[in-house]
């Protein structure tokens, strides 16, 4: 898949992810929404978010992680296995809570 195909893809899936953010009940504290994500084969699923990520010739890796600070959290990675670098892409799925970015207003936004 070319870069622009994934930014594509990437920018799509953000705002997904913020507009679904946006119908859901607020959760305490963002580790909820970390370990909401359950990997499955090739396919990652987070049933906060309700996307699903499903990867051909991919690997996820096994380190989600939360910021310091407890507003952002990295969901999880994927890299392709492919062995030529123009091959090769990585997609990650990032998130944070509306607070961590303060010219951000609404969800709307």
């Amino acid at each position: 898949m070319h870069a622009k195909n994934l930014m594509a893809v990437f920018a799509c899936l953000c705002a997904s992810l913020s507009i679904g953010a946006a119908a859901q009940t607020p959760i305490p504290e963002i580790s909820a929404v970390l370990v909401a994500g359950k990997v499955a084969g090739n396919q990652y699923t987070n049933d906060y978010f309700g996307p699903t990520l499903t990867t051909t010739d991919a690997e996820f890796t096994k380190g989600g992680f939360i910021s310091s600070e407890g507003k952002r959290a990295r969901l999880i990675d994927a890299e392709a296995n492919a062995k030529k670098w123009e091959d090769k892409y990585s997609v990650a799925i990032l998130t944070d809570a509306l607070s961590a970015n303060p010219l951000i207003h609404s969800p709307a936004q």
